[in-house]
């Protein structure tokens, strides 16, 4: 990252600080795996002609990081830490291709200090902590990103080339990264010269449209069948629209430090050391563009769209903005030890205290394979987040996933998130398909809902049973038992 050996106080800070948060972050590979992780790691353990069609089918999303994480999985397993190591990798790569980035408009410790927040910001720490596609999507926009920065200092047809590329490659990681070419291409059309606008503008849309029309049919099919991403009822647009544009991407400690020190730099008016005052500009606008996009295509489709993952293409240009903020800020002279410190700090907290083992199932299904280990049978019935009311999802190997992954005995069944007659009808037949009733085997119920108790106290009502159970870690655990 730096080709110079010296380095002052306050690069050694950020590096330090950087340190001590990708430290804790290690630790945080080893946390167990999340619902969607597991989902994943169940389908891509599958043979390659049976994962494509699941993924394709049930839940249409294949992409460049499934295809890379099927090869994975074969070769180290399915080990928590082992699973996880290709987020990390990405992340390392990004903090090297946002330190490029950043130098190109400031001085080598306002380049780190860009680092460090990028470091700092928790969704970042979350998704280089989960084996998911997001953070191999960010580090192909931050390339895409590069090749915009040196097209903006030095205008050529060939970075525009190159961006357009490496953004096709962040498109086919997740389509949501298509947002990206929205932030660039009108900045394109105004900066470059009149008689270049077509050539670069083709330059730059070319790619990243064929890898969009590639995913465009999984995305209709995801439309028109994946309905747990549909709202049930019309979004009240404003209040999801102002979500989006208005939760901060990072904490409010981060900018809070960074805004009183601007303040701090316009009163003391020095003059400022970063070079383009246009691309500072160009980040605010990109910054803002996707959770827009999104916020608008939310409101008007009221299709689920509404996530901070979503927002994916917009955190590299939030963080390099940050940077040149605090760049501002931190001419004064104690700025930049204490924004150093502070961010460090903060950083290595989000880190420490992202949520607790992740969703903990593994602590979950321990119990489950405790219960087998007493010769006390066990029916999982509730697995969360795929809990669903549309039939094309019952029988999904993602229903199944969480235990398979962390080998709980038994058949595996989710119950659906319906109203109260519908469940109860839907429980009747399945306690008299499944033989419940009849063989009196005890009932392990596991859920990440709020909704789960009532859920199992409707079946041992219905069943005349026995129930007990407790919650750690927003995973409640019930156990359904016959009387003796």
């Amino acid at each position: 990252m730096i080709q110079e050996h010296r380095l002052k106080l306050p690069e050694r800070l950020c590096l330090y600080g950087m340190g001590a948060i990708l430290l804790i972050l290690l630790f945080r590979l080893f946390d167990s795996f999340t619902l969607d992780e597991s989902g994943m790691i169940y389908v891509l353990s599958l043979p390659a002609k049976v994962a494509f069609e699941e993924y394709t089918r049930n839940l249409p999303m294949l992409s460049l990081y499934e295809a890379f994480m099927w090869i994975w999985l074969r070769l180290v397993g399915t080990a928590e830490f082992l699973v996880r190591i290709p987020s990390i990798v990405f992340f390392l790569a990004t903090l090297l291709a946002i330190y490029r980035i950043a130098r190109i408009q400031l001085e080598r410790k306002h380049a780190l200090l860009t680092c460090l927040i990028a470091t700092a910001t928790p969704q970042v720490q979350v998704f280089a902590t989960t084996a998911r596609p997001y953070m191999m999507t960010i580090f192909f926009c931050t390339l895409s990103l590069l090749q915009f920065a040196k097209w903006h200092e030095k205008p050529s047809s060939k970075n525009l080339l190159n961006g357009g590329a490496w953004l096709a490659m962040a498109v086919f990681t997740k389509i949501f990264a298509v947002t990206q070419l929205a932030m660039i291409a009108p900045l394109v059309w105004l900066k470059g010269k009149r008689e270049d606008r077509f050539k670069n503008m083709l330059a730059l849309i070319v790619l990243p449209a064929m890898a969009a029309a590639v995913q465009l049919p999984l995305v209709i099919h995801f439309q028109k069948n994946a309905h747990m991403h549909m709202f049930t009822r019309q979004p009240p647009g404003f209040r999801y629209f102002q979500h989006l544009v208005l939760e901060p991407i990072f904490t409010v400690e981060v900018w809070g430090a960074i805004a009183a020190l601007l303040i701090l730099r316009l009163l003391n008016r020095q003059e400022d050391r970063f070079k383009n005052w246009k691309f500072f500009w160009a980040l605010g606008f990109m910054a803002l563009t996707t959770p827009v996009l999104i916020g608008l295509a939310t409101w008007a489709t009221g299709t689920f769209l509404l996530s901070g993952k979503y927002a994916v293409a917009a955190y590299l240009p939030a963080i390099l903005l940050a940077g040149f903020l605090a760049a501002t800020a931190t001419q004064l002279k104690f700025a930049f030890p204490f924004i150093c410190l502070h961010l460090g700090f903060v950083g290595a907290l989000s880190a420490a205290s992202l949520p607790s083992e992740k969703e903990n199932w593994r602590r979950a299904f321990q119990l489950a394979r405790n219960t087998e280990a007493e010769r006390a049978p066990t029916l999982l019935l509730h697995t969360g987040f795929f809990e669903t009311q549309f039939k094309e999802f019952e029988g999904s190997g993602f229903l199944l996933s969480p235990a398979l992954v962390y080998k709980v005995p038994g058949p595996v069944l989710a119950v659906p998130a319906y109203g109260k007659n519908e469940l109860i009808s839907w429980i009747e037949k399945n306690l008299k398909q499944g033989g419940i009733a009849s063989d009196r085997r005890p009932l392990l119920f596991i859920s990440k809902r709020p909704m789960a108790q009532k859920k199992a106290l409707l079946i041992a009502e219905m069943l005349g049973w026995g129930i007990t159970g407790i919650e750690f870690d927003q995973t409640q655990v019930w156990w359904i038992f016959p009387p003796h």
